[in-house]
């Protein structure tokens, strides 16, 4: 009788009070049960804008990287030199000039040397030793021909490469042009117009077979 009798009072307990909902978590249609306690329904709410936020921050910050990079890029190459002052430099050291060119045609298969490079990669393979690399540096270091020195195959052609600019849509270059033969397209008698947009492509005659050139693209 005791254990019958206390299986109706624990029921009794455990019986919902009078007007309560069975099943608080119950939740009509289209309405959102935001006493829910399941972790599974509170993420489906939150992951929403969460993911938008981390896609936001994400975003700029690769706006901002880029932007950086761009500024970099842009504001680490010196602007072109004026044409009166290439060609002051020319007049200056016509000498050096005249011993770059000299020894580029005379190194038959040499056909580049920068501050870092040289083309072939090895110039040993066509006769010009470490020596001979080591004056090309030091004459354009003092010349301040920083895009260096190249030729045509044919070395009817060289050209020294004072200063280039690089950026995303475009790029250009100026400096010293020779040829053996008369260049009568895209002549010139001012480069500087070009500085501005720097887009076009013009040579300017100094003296001899001695140019000015400027590409921009």
């Amino acid at each position: 009788m005791e254990l019958v009798l206390g299986l109706i009072a624990r029921s009794r307990a455990d019986a919902p009070k009078s007007g309560a909902p069975l099943n608080a978590n119950v939740r009509r249609p289209g309405e959102y049960n935001t006493m829910s306690s399941d972790p599974t329904a509170l993420a489906v709410r939150v992951a929403p804008k969460r993911t938008f936020l981390i896609v936001g921050i994400v975003f700029c910050a690769v706006i901002a990287i880029v932007l950086f990079l761009l500024a970099q890029l842009f504001a680490g190459d010196p602007p072109h030199m004026p044409d009166a002052q290439l060609i002051a430099k020319f007049q200056e050291h016509r000498a050096d000039f005249e011993r770059l060119r000299t020894m580029i045609v005379e190194d038959k298969g040499l056909l580049r040397v920068n501050e870092l490079r040289t083309f072939p990669e090895d110039p040993q393979t066509v006769g010009v030793g470490p020596a001979r690399v080591t004056e090309y540096r030091a004459l354009l270091r003092r010349l301040d021909i920083r895009g260096g020195i190249e030729s045509s195959d044919d070395k009817k052609t060289v050209e020294l490469t004072t200063s280039f600019r690089g950026f995303v849509t475009h790029n250009s270059q100026k400096g010293y042009w020779y040829s053996t033969e008369p260049i009568t397209v895209y002549r010139s008698p001012d480069l500087d117009q070009f500085l501005k947009t720097e887009v076009g492509v013009g040579y300017r005659h100094i003296e001899g077979n001695w140019y000015l050139f400027f590409q921009g693209y």
